[in-house]
């Protein structure tokens, strides 16, 4: 399983806007559709976090490949 601080490593590199609805979109460029659009910023953050987690355990259960790098950090 990943350690936290490779998942908070990989968040710390998320962007977010806010889009015209008053939603707030978050996205990580480097990871394929991973994305969150929520109501706040606060909430996009926890949702894009999970979204993240689930893609990573779905890529481990599948025995997918996950980039050997993500945003240029390392995988443990």
């Amino acid at each position: 399983m990943l350690d936290k601080g490779y998942i908070d490593n990989i968040m710390a590199r998320a962007l977010y806007r806010l889009l015209e609805d008053g939603s707030v979109l978050g996205e990580i460029p480097s990871v394929t559709g991973v994305w969150a659009n929520e109501a706040s910023l606060e909430r996009c953050q926890r949702v894009l976090r999970k979204v993240l987690e689930e893609w990573l355990y779905l890529k481990q259960q599948h025995f997918e490949d996950v980039p050997f790098q993500l945003e240029g950090i390392m995988l443990p």
